[in-house]
């Protein structure tokens, strides 16, 4: 046993030792990573290598008159000031219907009193001077001829796409000499953005639309019918548009109410049948607007947008014209600008230029002998104003953070903004039903001053656009189908989600000047023989 229990220990000691001294031996020896190379079959060898494009980016301007701006969640309204993007006024139209009366038996009852409207809101979002007061005006939607016809093809049905574009005055929807009501919000010191309530200001026209609505006078005088019938409602009692009358502030700011909880709540009295001067009962009437779920009834809204231009954006020349390209032709950027609620974006063009880098990869795989070229990855790189080429290293400015806080927080890549198609990397649709995280970024990385955009799989299209593209042999260029030119003209704008975001951003094109960083793409590629 003795013997038996000695074996076990001398063996254990030697397997310590040699263990010992197989770490030692590969801590203090180099590894040779090609050992074995030459016996990888030639139709399996590759080889990785990185290449940085600073060329043959084009950036313009660019707006598209069709950003759907209907059947949001969301009614936008107030009007902000810039030096560098004007004056934004943003309000909405919004289908509403009944929800509740406080007497459901004897309705508004005998001679009612009104004592006032109130506007209920629900702000979700906001940006600007929220001390600033604002003064709005609450309009009659006089009839849904504008639900007809809306989309230019003249067969009379009934459509309810509308655009930023759309001007409630002159299409005829109200009158924008004839408020119902007027209200001020903020009021500079009780309400803001908290704020759940307001009392609206009633215009001789709006006591007269209190009345109908209490069924005192109008077609729907002393008939309850109206209320019980969302079809009599609708086409009666239209809608109403918020919209900011004139502001004299410097700054202002823009507000998102969550439509679906927000309304209207009027307070009333109505009086004893046989003493005229005896209170009854008090009275309120619940109100609420657009309705996403509403199948039939009470589910249109369509926001507004209008904008002034400034010496650094003319958005009448750089908005979309119907043929296509920008009513006027813009000459690529230095500087340009990306905003949310269908303001500026960046049209980015990628060249002649940069399509002949890809034929020094061409090059490259057959003056080397290798079969094919992968493209592993392709980070496209584009930098906010005021950050230098490589001014990274010593850290921003003030003035460049406070762009950063500022930002849109992510930008998307359309082949078409119009329709919304974005390049094959950012799949956003994709991305929000399975709850994924795409590696195509696109937000901003504060270390570098840029945003970072993975588009590695729309460049590989491209590299096979280009293999695949015929050469002309008189002129020698390689002639691309309609369908590769348009994977060459990118949009860069607000993510999908956020196309109505209130922040915005300035951005370097791809033109180098002085100390400038310019957009440009760290390109990663394998050889494969």
């Amino acid at each position: 046993m003795k013997n038996y229990r000695g074996v076990r220990k001398w063996l254990n000691a030697v397997l310590v030792l040699g263990v010992a001294g197989m770490l030692t031996f590969a801590g203090c020896t180099e590894v040779d990573d090609t050992l074995g190379y030459e016996l990888v079959p030639g139709n399996q060898q590759m080889e990785m290598r990185l290449h940085s494009i600073r060329k043959g980016f084009e950036a313009r301007m660019f707006m598209s008159d069709s950003v759907k701006s209907s059947n949001l969640s969301y009614g936008y309204f107030g009007t902000t000031k810039s030096d560098t993007f004007g004056i934004r006024k943003a309000g909405f139209m919004t289908q509403y219907l009944w929800a509740s009366i406080s007497d459901r038996k004897n309705w508004y009852g005998y001679r009612p009193i009104f004592d006032s409207l109130q506007l209920l809101l629900s702000v979700s979002s906001y940006a600007g001077d929220t001390l600033q007061p604002q003064r709005f005006g609450v309009y009659r939607i006089l009839n849904n001829d504008y639900l007809k016809d809306n989309d230019g093809n003249g067969d009379g049905t009934t459509d309810t796409t509308f655009f930023t574009s759309f001007n409630p005055v002159e299409a005829g929807c109200i009158d924008a000499n004839d408020p119902l009501f007027t209200f001020t919000f903020p009021d500079g010191t009780t309400t803001g953005p908290a704020t759940t309530a307001v009392t609206l200001e009633p215009t001789a026209a709006g006591l007269d639309y209190v009345k109908e609505l209490m069924m005192q006078e109008g077609k729907y005088k002393n008939d309850s019918t109206v209320y019980t019938n969302d079809s009599l409602w609708v086409n009666y009692f239209c809608g109403l548009a918020i919209l900011p009358l004139d502001f004299n502030g410097t700054t202002g700011a823009t507000f998102a109410t969550t439509l679906a909880e927000s309304g209207m709540m009027l307070y009333g009295r109505n009086r004893d049948s046989v003493d005229a001067t005896l209170i009854r009962d008090t009275l309120q009437t619940l109100f609420y607007f657009y309705d996403e779920y509403a199948t039939t009834y009470g589910n249109v809204s369509v926001n507004t947008v209008e904008r002034t231009n400034t010496r650094y954006i003319d958005y009448d020349a750089i908005v979309e014209k119907p043929g296509g390209g920008t009513v006027e032709p813009q000459q690529p950027f230095e500087l340009g600008y990306v905003e949310g609620m269908g303001g500026a974006l960046v049209e980015l063009t990628l060249t002649d230029e940069f399509l002949s880098v890809l034929g020094e990869l061409q090059a490259e795989q057959e003056d080397e002998g290798y079969r094919t070229v992968a493209i592993n990855q392709a980070l496209l790189s584009i930098y906010v104003d005021g950050v230098t080429d490589g001014g990274w290293e010593q850290g921003f400015s003030q003035k460049v953070i406070e762009r950063f806080d500022a930002s849109i927080s992510r930008l998307g890549l359309y082949t078409d903004f119009k329709t919304l198609t974005p390049v094959s990397d950012y799949a956003y649709d994709y991305e929000q039903q399975y709850e994924v995280t795409l590696p195509y970024g696109g937000y901003l990385n504060r270390s570098l001053g840029c945003y970072t955009l993975n588009i590695s799989s729309h460049i590989q299209r491209l590299w096979r656009a280009y293999q695949e593209a015929p050469i002309d042999p008189e002129t020698g260029e390689r002639q691309y189908t309609e369908a590769q030119k348009r994977m060459m003209t990118l949009y860069l704008a607000p993510g999908a989600t956020d196309l109505f975001t209130f922040n915005r951003i300035a951005l370097q094109g791809g033109i180098k000047a002085g100390e400038n960083a310019p957009i440009h793409m760290e390109l990663t590629y394998t050889l494969i023989k």
